[in-house]
């Protein structure tokens, strides 16, 4: 049984709180610091066959204190979706440009930057990609969109009802995956 461990980055800054940020290489808070130097220690009473993290400073920071054999590996593959020109906004500042919500997948539809159809593409690439790996126990560090990407894929939700649920800074989603080898 294959096992595959989700860990979203811990708390960014507070400016950046609530705001598109997706490819900004957006640092995290104190209190994040914090709290992903205890998830480190916690994610060292197991021992993972591979490691995989985004490139950008908030995961790469959640490594801080890990204590593995094996060498993560570092990869814009599992970055957050790209806003292009509009990254760095909020909902509120978007809508004073003119931007109107009728639901989720028009909304991220509008901006700049990376397609909806490109970043689940990219997404659900590198998930079959994980599938495919002889490792049984792999530890993957990136963002909520890429997870909650792979969990409307898994739970056959659309990602509207995958993005109207709550998913903390700092959680683990365990998938287990009983067909992998």
């Amino acid at each position: 049984m294959k096992q595959i461990y989700l860990l979203r980055h811990e708390e960014v800054e507070k400016k950046y709180r609530n705001r598109y940020y997706g490819h900004l290489d957006v640092k995290l808070s104190a209190r994040g610091k914090v709290r992903a130097r205890r998830i480190a220690q916690k994610l060292n009473k197991i021992e993972f066959d591979v490691i995989y993290s985004s490139d950008l400073s908030r995961t790469r920071f959640m490594l801080n204190g890990l204590n593995q054999k094996v060498k993560p590996i570092f990869t814009e593959v599992l970055r957050e979706k790209s806003w292009g020109e509009h990254e760095g906004l909020s909902t509120s500042n978007l809508e004073a440009l003119g931007f109107e919500y009728k639901n989720f997948e028009q909304w991220v539809s509008q901006f700049d930057g990376e397609s909806l159809d490109d970043f689940k593409v990219r997404v659900f690439n590198f998930y079959d990609y994980l599938l495919s790996l002889k490792g049984k126990k792999i530890l993957v560090v990136t963002h909520s969109g890429v997870i909650r990407t792979i969990l409307s894929r898994l739970n056959n939700l659309t990602l509207e009802e995958v993005f109207s649920q709550p998913l903390a800074y700092g959680s683990i989603t365990k998938i287990k995956n009983y067909n992998a080898s």
